[in-house]
């Protein structure tokens, strides 16, 4: 049975007295208690809309923290989701093409001058396999625009995976850096770090990288609508 206009209105304004942080979470929730009122007015209850949304709430999501329950159920299934794809993405990436140019770029590494310029060269090139991603995911992700005091659990989770090369480049070079540089301990130091390790390091920065923006890619694919459904 279709609500009435004063229906949906006093749905819509006792939802947003919830504190429900994701926008994904907040949309499946009110999407369950439409349908929940449907089907309580369809079986032939036609009192006030407030008696009935009270009724209905204290039946199906009962006590205060009902909603933080669900959110958090909500959130961890994302997470083991968002887990899954990446891994996914990651095995994609490494195949039987990767692999090989993998093992020669390792080869070539140990004929490389472990000097400084080398390993600036690296380093740049880590910063730049660490950024263009996270940049990427940051740009594709406006599309989400959840409603205001919302937060959208896609764009958070998506742009925390891509934003984990960054952190690690950051422990890289100013922590291990800083504290190799301080205490004199040249294995600390990315300055002293072989062009191996670069090449390992970097290679599995691209892959990263690549199934960050695979994942950004499938995600949005399926949040491009305006209630996240």
């Amino acid at each position: 049975m279709n609500l009435t206009t004063i229906d949906l209105n006093y749905i819509n304004h006792r939802m947003e007295t919830y504190d429900i942080k994701y926008q994904e979470v907040y949309d499946e929730i009110k999407d369950h208690v439409i349908s929940a009122v449907e089907d309580i007015r369809a079986k032939g209850d036609d009192r006030n809309i407030v008696y009935v949304f009270d009724d209905m709430m204290s039946a199906q999501f009962p006590g205060y923290w009902a909603f933080q329950k669900i959110s958090k159920q909500y959130e961890r299934a994302y997470r083991k989701k968002i887990r899954k794809t990446l891994w996914a993405n990651m095995k994609h990436c490494l195949n039987w093409q990767t692999i090989p140019l993998i093992a020669l770029s390792v080869i070539i590494g140990f004929y490389l001058p472990h000097n400084k310029m080398v390993s600036v060269v690296f380093m740049v090139l880590m910063l730049i396999a660490a950024i263009v991603p996270y940049f990427y995911v940051l740009r594709k992700s406006r599309i989400i625009k959840p409603d205001e005091g919302k937060k959208s659990m896609v764009k958070d989770h998506v742009i925390t995976r891509a934003f984990a090369l960054l952190a690690i480049t950051q422990v890289l070079l100013n922590l291990i850096g800083l504290i190799g540089r301080d205490y004199n301990i040249t294995y600390l130091n990315p300055r002293y770090f072989h062009p191996v390790f670069y090449i390992l390091l970097i290679s599995f920065f691209f892959i990263y990288g690549l199934s960050c923006i695979l994942l950004c890619r499938q995600e949005l694919r399926l949040n491009t609508k305006p209630n996240y459904n």
